[in-house]
């Protein structure tokens, strides 16, 4: 991940703004210039004050507005670049799949997503784009009420259930439809993250050549079968921090060989050492150093102040 600014801070900083028990969801903010391709097991929305690009599994882009918010379905590749070099000002919201299912039995039907194809698209809803941005600036303080999370709920019932909410899909529309196969491929690397799956194994699942899935799922997804678990076994390990498993854990229940090739796959995908991203979590919450909040609101209002007047150059 490339940061346009020099600092001792990360570009990124993680908090979960309540306890786990009480809505198991993480925040973000910093500023980015490039988010390398990667994925979560958890619903992720971004906002961003400036124009930034979305970028999918198959490297299809398409530009952010502000105003906009970004969603993202757990599992699905995505990444998000500067459109001008410059660093943006970013927040995300990351909701695990647990507290999608206890938010979807308070609203039935809140995410309509399915496992299947991409699940990627923007919502053009300036007030719950505001209501969103403020509610994750909100959760940085000292002391966060619980109605935070009656507030999330009703800004995702806003993006999931109103049908004056038209998002905008980000992934372009395919050229010819993938063989079933593939997606029985996908289901199945899905399940067996952590294992070691061969190429003949697959083509087994799929009912294909090994040359033809190779091609074919190339073409749905952007990467190749190996490429996309690996993907995969990053964001089961992800989820093992955040769960706040010891890494030696999450190294090995993701599949890795040891710690170091962890923290070296981590570290290129997220932007961050796994270990750090654990204590930034580990962190209760309201409890964070004043010192580095400082820091990184200064970083965000610099980075904003940068890339508004960039685009007032550029109009």
């Amino acid at each position: 991940m490339r940061v346009a600014a020099q600092s001792a801070q990360p570009a990124l900083h993680f908090w979960r703004p309540v306890p786990r028990e009480a809505a198991d969801i993480i925040c973000g903010e910093g500023a980015i210039v490039d988010v390398p391709i990667r994925a979560h097991q958890a619903l992720q929305l971004t906002l961003s004050p400036t124009h930034v690009e979305v970028i999918n599994g198959r490297r299809a882009a398409v530009v952010m507005r502000p105003g906009q918010v970004y969603v993202a379905a757990p599992l699905e590749l995505h990444g998000l670049r500067s459109v001008d070099g410059a660093s943006c000002a970013v927040r995300m919201l990351l909701v695990s799949n647990e507290a999608l299912q206890k938010l979807e039995r308070r609203i039935p039907g809140l995410w309509r997503g399915t496992s299947s194809g991409h699940q990627q698209f923007l919502v053009d809803d300036p007030d719950v784009y505001a209501e969103l941005w403020a509610l994750i600036g909100e959760m940085r303080g000292p002391l966060v009420s619980l109605s935070c999370t009656e507030r999330l709920l009703a800004c995702l019932d806003r993006l999931f259930s109103t049908p004056a909410v038209q998002p905008e899909r980000v992934t372009t529309p395919k050229s010819d439809h993938a063989p079933d196969g593939v997606g029985r491929v996908c289901q199945h690397l899905r399940a067996h993250a952590d294992a070691s799956v061969s190429l003949d194994e697959l083509a087994s699942v799929a009912g294909l050549s090994k040359f033809y899935l190779l091609r074919a799922f190339r073409r749905a997804h952007g990467v190749t079968p190996h490429a996309y678990q690996m993907q995969l076994r990053l964001a089961l390990a992800w989820r093992y921090i955040v769960d706040g498993s010891p890494l030696t854990r999450a190294t090995y229940e993701a599949g890795f060989a040891d710690q170091s090739h962890l923290t070296r796959r981590f570290s290129a995908a997220f932007g961050i050492t796994p270990a750090r991203y654990a204590r930034q979590l580990a962190v209760s919450p309201g409890a964070q150093s004043r010192a580095l909040a400082l820091e990184e609101a200064k970083h965000l209002r610099l980075a904003t102040a940068h890339s508004a007047k960039s685009a007032s150059s550029a109009a």
